[in-house]
Protein backbone atom coordinates (compact mmCIF):
# COMPACT_ATOMS: atom_id res chain seq x y z
CA UNK A 1 0.00 0.00 0.00
CA UNK A 2 1.71 3.67 -0.51
CA UNK A 3 0.14 6.95 0.69
CA UNK A 4 1.33 10.54 0.27
CA UNK A 5 1.38 13.65 2.29
CA UNK A 6 2.10 16.99 1.73
CA UNK A 7 4.56 18.46 3.94
CA UNK A 8 4.04 22.56 4.01
CA UNK A 9 6.61 25.08 4.78
CA UNK A 10 6.65 27.17 7.90
CA UNK A 11 7.14 31.03 8.02
CA UNK A 12 7.70 32.94 11.02
CA UNK A 13 5.31 36.11 10.80
CA UNK A 14 7.03 37.81 13.63
CA UNK A 15 9.84 36.39 15.47
CA UNK A 16 11.12 37.41 18.71
CA UNK A 17 14.25 36.40 20.45
CA UNK A 18 15.22 36.84 24.22
CA UNK A 19 18.44 36.45 26.12
CA UNK A 20 20.20 33.40 26.01
CA UNK A 21 19.27 31.77 29.10
CA UNK A 22 20.86 29.51 32.33
CA UNK A 23 20.09 26.04 30.47
CA UNK A 24 21.62 27.83 27.43
CA UNK A 25 18.69 28.40 25.17
CA UNK A 26 17.10 31.07 24.32
CA UNK A 27 13.38 32.30 24.62
CA UNK A 28 11.75 33.13 21.99
CA UNK A 29 7.95 34.50 20.85
CA UNK A 30 7.12 33.39 17.34
CA UNK A 31 4.10 33.15 15.36
CA UNK A 32 4.28 30.89 12.69
CA UNK A 33 2.22 30.29 9.25
CA UNK A 34 2.31 27.33 6.98
CA UNK A 35 1.79 28.35 3.33
CA UNK A 36 1.41 26.22 -0.23
CA UNK A 37 4.87 25.71 -0.80
CA UNK A 38 5.34 22.12 -0.17
CA UNK A 39 7.64 18.89 -0.66
CA UNK A 40 5.72 15.85 -1.49
CA UNK A 41 6.47 12.55 0.44
CA UNK A 42 5.16 8.76 -1.02
CA UNK A 43 5.30 6.11 1.98
CA UNK A 44 4.93 2.20 0.87
CA UNK A 45 4.96 -0.29 3.45
CA UNK A 46 7.69 -3.12 3.19
CA UNK A 47 9.06 -6.37 4.64
CA UNK A 48 12.11 -6.78 7.00
CA UNK A 49 11.57 -3.56 9.20
CA UNK A 50 14.06 -1.16 7.44
CA UNK A 51 13.76 2.22 6.45
CA UNK A 52 14.56 2.97 3.24
CA UNK A 53 14.52 6.59 2.37
CA UNK A 54 14.94 8.57 -1.45
CA UNK A 55 14.68 11.74 -2.80
CA UNK A 56 14.65 13.94 -5.70
CA UNK A 57 17.75 15.83 -3.39
CA UNK A 58 20.65 13.78 -4.14
CA UNK A 59 22.36 15.68 -1.17
CA UNK A 60 19.58 14.57 1.47
CA UNK A 61 20.47 12.36 3.85
CA UNK A 62 18.66 9.14 3.75
CA UNK A 63 19.78 7.77 7.50
CA UNK A 64 19.40 9.11 10.82
CA UNK A 65 21.04 12.33 9.34
CA UNK A 66 17.24 12.73 8.37
CA UNK A 67 14.69 14.57 10.51
CA UNK A 68 12.52 11.74 8.62
CA UNK A 69 14.79 8.80 9.63
CA UNK A 70 14.20 9.48 13.16
CA UNK A 71 10.32 10.24 12.37
CA UNK A 72 10.00 6.78 11.66
CA UNK A 73 11.98 5.13 13.99
CA UNK A 74 10.56 7.46 16.61
CA UNK A 75 6.52 6.36 15.12
CA UNK A 76 7.85 2.14 15.05
CA UNK A 77 9.47 2.20 18.33
CA UNK A 78 6.03 4.05 19.90
CA UNK A 79 3.32 1.64 17.93
CA UNK A 80 5.16 -1.68 17.76
CA UNK A 81 4.94 -1.92 14.34
CA UNK A 82 7.38 -4.18 12.88
CA UNK A 83 6.74 -3.49 9.20
CA UNK A 84 9.09 -1.19 7.15
CA UNK A 85 8.85 1.32 5.32
CA UNK A 86 10.12 3.01 1.70
CA UNK A 87 9.79 6.79 1.64
CA UNK A 88 10.15 9.13 -1.14
CA UNK A 89 11.15 13.01 -0.29
CA UNK A 90 9.94 14.65 -3.53
CA UNK A 91 11.72 18.35 -2.11
CA UNK A 92 10.45 22.02 -2.91
CA UNK A 93 11.18 23.71 0.13
CA UNK A 94 15.26 25.26 0.17
CA UNK A 95 17.13 23.75 2.37
CA UNK A 96 18.57 25.28 5.79
CA UNK A 97 16.68 28.12 4.66
CA UNK A 98 14.57 28.85 7.98
CA UNK A 99 11.88 27.63 6.25
CA UNK A 100 11.23 24.58 8.33
CA UNK A 101 11.69 21.94 5.90
CA UNK A 102 12.91 19.00 8.20
CA UNK A 103 10.89 19.53 10.46
CA UNK A 104 7.57 19.91 8.34
CA UNK A 105 9.15 16.73 5.94
CA UNK A 106 9.61 14.83 9.71
CA UNK A 107 5.79 15.64 10.34
CA UNK A 108 4.37 14.28 7.76
CA UNK A 109 6.29 11.48 7.93
CA UNK A 110 4.42 10.75 11.49
CA UNK A 111 1.38 11.65 9.76
CA UNK A 112 1.72 9.33 6.59
CA UNK A 113 2.80 6.50 8.76
CA UNK A 114 0.07 7.04 10.94
CA UNK A 115 -2.20 7.08 7.69
CA UNK A 116 0.00 4.25 6.38
CA UNK A 117 -0.55 1.29 9.54
CA UNK A 118 -4.12 2.66 10.61
CA UNK A 119 -2.91 2.98 13.90
CA UNK A 120 -5.42 6.08 14.50
CA UNK A 121 -2.92 8.11 16.64
CA UNK A 122 -5.13 11.50 17.10
CA UNK A 123 -2.68 14.94 15.65
CA UNK A 124 -2.22 15.54 19.93
CA UNK A 125 -0.69 12.55 20.42
CA UNK A 126 1.31 12.84 16.85
CA UNK A 127 2.32 16.45 18.22
CA UNK A 128 3.58 14.88 21.51
CA UNK A 129 6.01 11.70 19.61
CA UNK A 130 7.77 14.53 17.49
CA UNK A 131 8.41 17.54 20.37
CA UNK A 132 11.73 15.57 20.47
CA UNK A 133 12.56 15.85 17.38
CA UNK A 134 12.84 19.52 17.21
CA UNK A 135 10.80 22.63 18.80
CA UNK A 136 9.15 23.66 15.13
CA UNK A 137 8.27 19.67 14.52
CA UNK A 138 4.77 19.79 16.49
CA UNK A 139 3.56 22.69 14.56
CA UNK A 140 4.27 21.47 11.14
CA UNK A 141 1.96 18.48 12.09
CA UNK A 142 -1.51 20.48 11.65
CA UNK A 143 -0.13 23.58 10.27
CA UNK A 144 -2.05 27.20 10.08
CA UNK A 145 -1.78 30.06 11.85
CA UNK A 146 -0.15 29.47 15.53
CA UNK A 147 1.99 31.22 18.49
CA UNK A 148 4.98 29.84 20.03
CA UNK A 149 6.73 30.87 23.30
CA UNK A 150 9.27 29.19 25.71
CA UNK A 151 12.11 27.91 23.39
CA UNK A 152 9.62 27.45 21.01
CA UNK A 153 7.87 24.68 22.32
CA UNK A 154 4.72 25.57 23.88
CA UNK A 155 2.02 26.07 21.34
CA UNK A 156 -1.13 28.04 21.09
CA UNK A 157 -3.31 27.92 18.04
CA UNK A 158 -4.54 30.98 16.58
CA UNK A 159 -7.77 32.24 14.52
CA UNK A 160 -6.92 31.34 10.97
CA UNK A 161 -6.51 34.59 9.05
CA UNK A 162 -8.52 34.94 5.55
CA UNK A 163 -5.91 32.94 2.99
CA UNK A 164 -3.08 35.76 1.70
CA UNK A 165 -1.00 35.72 -1.01
CA UNK A 166 2.56 34.70 -0.47
CA UNK A 167 6.01 34.84 -2.38
CA UNK A 168 8.85 32.83 -1.04
CA UNK A 169 12.27 33.62 -2.53
CA UNK A 170 15.78 31.71 -1.14
CA UNK A 171 18.98 33.31 -2.83
CA UNK A 172 22.58 32.05 -2.68
CA UNK A 173 23.60 29.00 0.91
CA UNK A 174 21.83 28.64 3.67
CA UNK A 175 22.89 30.20 7.05
CA UNK A 176 23.62 28.01 10.12
CA UNK A 177 21.64 28.56 13.22
CA UNK A 178 24.18 28.57 16.24
CA UNK A 179 25.71 31.06 13.89
CA UNK A 180 23.21 33.51 14.03
CA UNK A 181 22.24 32.73 17.62
CA UNK A 182 25.94 33.07 18.30
CA UNK A 183 26.07 36.44 16.24
CA UNK A 184 22.70 37.73 18.30
CA UNK A 185 24.59 37.17 21.47
CA UNK A 186 27.82 39.11 20.22
CA UNK A 187 25.73 42.11 18.30
CA UNK A 188 22.97 43.13 20.57
CA UNK A 189 23.17 46.20 19.13
CA UNK A 190 22.08 44.81 15.82
CA UNK A 191 18.80 43.29 17.51
CA UNK A 192 15.52 44.58 15.35
CA UNK A 193 12.71 45.10 17.19
CA UNK A 194 9.45 42.88 17.19
CA UNK A 195 6.07 43.78 18.36
CA UNK A 196 4.70 40.43 19.27
CA UNK A 197 1.85 41.29 21.29
CA UNK A 198 0.60 43.90 18.83
CA UNK A 199 0.61 41.42 16.22
CA UNK A 200 -1.47 38.68 18.73
CA UNK A 201 -4.15 41.06 18.57
CA UNK A 202 -4.16 42.35 14.89
CA UNK A 203 -5.01 37.87 13.99
CA UNK A 204 -6.91 37.93 16.90
CA UNK A 205 -9.53 40.91 15.21
CA UNK A 206 -8.81 39.46 11.29
CA UNK A 207 -7.46 41.79 10.31
CA UNK A 208 -4.35 40.66 8.06
CA UNK A 209 -2.97 43.70 6.62
CA UNK A 210 -2.35 45.38 10.13
CA UNK A 211 -1.03 42.54 10.63
CA UNK A 212 1.55 42.34 7.83
CA UNK A 213 2.97 45.75 9.15
CA UNK A 214 3.89 43.76 12.42
CA UNK A 215 5.96 41.52 10.29
CA UNK A 216 9.71 41.51 11.61
CA UNK A 217 12.55 39.26 12.90
CA UNK A 218 14.88 39.78 15.49
CA UNK A 219 17.84 38.63 13.43
CA UNK A 220 17.23 40.72 10.45
CA UNK A 221 19.63 43.00 10.46
CA UNK A 222 22.32 40.33 11.28
CA UNK A 223 21.22 37.91 8.61
CA UNK A 224 21.44 40.81 5.77
CA UNK A 225 24.99 41.88 7.09
CA UNK A 226 26.17 37.46 6.57
CA UNK A 227 23.95 37.58 3.32
CA UNK A 228 23.94 40.99 1.07
CA UNK A 229 21.76 39.27 -1.25
CA UNK A 230 18.69 39.39 1.66
CA UNK A 231 18.06 43.09 0.88
CA UNK A 232 17.92 43.00 -2.65
CA UNK A 233 15.15 40.33 -2.41
CA UNK A 234 13.29 41.90 0.27
CA UNK A 235 14.00 45.33 -2.12
CA UNK A 236 12.66 43.64 -5.00
CA UNK A 237 9.23 41.62 -3.17
CA UNK A 238 8.61 45.97 -1.95
CA UNK A 239 9.27 46.89 -5.44
CA UNK A 240 5.97 44.65 -6.72
CA UNK A 241 3.65 45.89 -4.06
CA UNK A 242 4.71 43.54 -1.07
CA UNK A 243 2.90 44.82 2.35
CA UNK A 244 5.66 43.75 3.84
CA UNK A 245 8.95 41.52 3.29
CA UNK A 246 11.26 39.68 5.84
CA UNK A 247 13.73 36.77 6.41
CA UNK A 248 12.06 33.48 8.06
CA UNK A 249 13.60 31.98 10.62
CA UNK A 250 17.35 32.46 10.73
CA UNK A 251 17.03 32.91 6.90
CA UNK A 252 17.95 33.40 4.07
CA UNK A 253 14.50 32.87 3.17
CA UNK A 254 12.51 35.68 2.28
CA UNK A 255 8.83 36.00 2.23
CA UNK A 256 6.30 38.74 1.02
CA UNK A 257 2.78 39.38 1.70
CA UNK A 258 0.88 40.84 -1.04
CA UNK A 259 -2.40 41.52 -1.64
CA UNK A 260 -3.66 39.90 -4.99
CA UNK A 261 -2.25 36.88 -6.43
CA UNK A 262 -1.33 38.37 -9.71
CA UNK A 263 1.37 40.81 -7.80
CA UNK A 264 2.79 38.34 -6.12
CA UNK A 265 3.44 36.27 -9.58
CA UNK A 266 4.55 39.06 -11.27
CA UNK A 267 7.42 39.26 -8.54
CA UNK A 268 8.08 35.65 -8.41
CA UNK A 269 8.78 35.82 -11.93
CA UNK A 270 11.19 38.76 -11.72
CA UNK A 271 13.24 37.14 -9.12
CA UNK A 272 13.20 33.93 -11.34
CA UNK A 273 14.82 35.84 -14.16
CA UNK A 274 17.51 37.04 -12.12
CA UNK A 275 18.39 33.51 -11.18
CA UNK A 276 16.89 33.84 -7.79
CA UNK A 277 14.46 31.32 -6.18
CA UNK A 278 11.13 32.54 -5.77
CA UNK A 279 8.01 31.00 -5.81
CA UNK A 280 4.04 32.54 -5.28
CA UNK A 281 1.86 30.49 -3.15
CA UNK A 282 -1.03 30.48 -0.05
CA UNK A 283 -1.43 30.67 3.49
CA UNK A 284 -2.62 27.45 4.62
CA UNK A 285 -5.06 26.50 7.14
CA UNK A 286 -4.53 24.31 9.59
CA UNK A 287 -5.03 20.79 9.06
CA UNK A 288 -8.31 18.94 10.76
CA UNK A 289 -8.28 15.29 11.94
Amino acid sequence: MTVTEKAFAKLNLCLKVGEKMENGYHGVETVMQSCSLADELRFTDTDGGIIEITSTDKDLPTDRGNLVYRAAETFFAHTGIKSGVKIHVSKMIPKAAGLGGGSTDAAATVRGLNRLFKTALSYGELEELVAPLGADVPFCVRGGTCSAVGIGNVLSPLPDLETFNLVVAADGEGISTPLMYSEFDRLPEKRCAVNYRLMLDYIMDGEMERMAITVANSFSAIAKELRPQISAVIEELKNYGALCAEISGTGPSVFGIFRTEKRAKEAAEALNSKGIFAVACKSTFALDE
